[in-house]
This record gives C-alpha cells, sequence and structure tokens, in this order.
C-alpha cells in the first residue's frame, strides 16, 4: 500500500510540473515581457509591447515555443508557477501572475 502511495505521489508531482497556463511574467527584464497561455498547444508571446501568436509542445520538463518568424524559445518549468528562459537571448525568469492581480492592474 505504502509504495502505490508513493508511485501515485509520484506521478502527480510529474504531472503538475508537466503543464504550464495561464499568463507568466518576466521578472528580470530581457526580451520578451509576457507569455500568456491560451490553449493546449496556442501561447501569445508580448515583447516591446506588442503581442504576437506562436505554438508551444513541452517536453520533459521543458517549454518548446515556436513564433510565427521560425524562432524557438526554451524554458525549462522550475515549478508550476515558474519558468526559466534557457537560450542564449533568453535567460530570464517568469512567474506566472493570477487572473485577480492582472484585472487590477488594468484597472489602474
Amino acid at each position: 500500500m505504502k509504495r502505490a502511495f508513493v508511485i501515485l505521489f509520484a506521478v502527480i508531482l510529474l504531472a503538475s510540473c508537466s503543464r504550464v497556463s495561464g499568463t507568466y511574467v518576466n521578472e528580470s527584464g530581457g526580451l520578451y515581457d509576457q507569455i500568456e497561455f491560451v490553449g493546449n498547444s496556442s501561447c501569445n508571446i508580448t515583447t516591446l509591447g506588442m503581442k504576437f501568436p506562436a505554438t508551444y509542445r513541452i517536453d520533459k520538463g521543458y517549454v518548446y515555443i515556436h513564433t510565427h518568424d521560425g524562432a524557438e524559445m526554451l524554458f525549462k518549468i522550475q515549478d508550476s508557477n515558474t519558468l526559466v528562459g534557457e537560450s542564449f537571448f533568453n535567460e530570464s525568469t517568469y512567474k506566472k501572475v493570477n487572473s485577480a492581480s492582472r484585472t487590477k492592474d488594468s484597472d489602474q
């Protein structure tokens, strides 16, 4: 019984680390301001105040984002609220924001 519990816990932990949803904001400056995941394979990248559509896939704890112009970005899923850029031009940390704080910010 104890072994089954450990296996179940490991499966839940892995599943939670391999999903992304919502909006992640760049905390440390850099080229991309935010990433908004809007579906199972669609996202929007905001840079310099402009929003661009992109697609993404998740593989072994990493998010691979492909932009419309062929660029690819790589992010490590640190936890359910944190993505870490892992490419030469994007080593920034992105934190998930909740919808309530985004609504407050947009009202001001």
